[in-house]
């Protein structure tokens, strides 16, 4: 999407069913209120708020959610996925290629 950004991995214990949050950052406080913005690729806990989620042949979840949880510079967004991570590869759900918007600012641009 065009866009650096620094990948946050440890997070804090969470239930299956729960969706990733600020809260849910491990470290200093600061790690979010430094950020212009925090990005989270969410797969579990998305039937549980109802979204119509995909499966693969083996019945593992191949929708992901692509969530800013937090912009200190503007609005927050989020945009359904259809994942092949083998392939490292995402579309939107709409049929929309996640590499034509590259070079787009924001979640707008996708």
């Amino acid at each position: 999407i065009g866009v650096a950004g620094v990948v946050v991995h440890h997070l804090t214990k969470m239930n299956d069913s729960d969706i990733i949050t600020e809260g849910n950052i491990r470290g200093s406080g600061n790690i979010v209120s430094d950020s212009r913005s925090v990005y989270a690729l969410q797969s579990k806990g998305l039937e549980s708020e109802g979204v119509a989620v995909e499966r693969d042949d083996y019945g593992r979840i191949t929708t992901r959610r692509f969530d800013c949880i937090c912009n200190n510079h503007g609005s927050s967004g989020s945009v359904l996925l259809e994942s092949d991570l083998a392939r490292c590869r995402f579309s939107r759900q709409d049929g929309g290629d996640m590499a034509q918007s590259e070079g787009e600012a924001g979640l707008d641009g996708l």
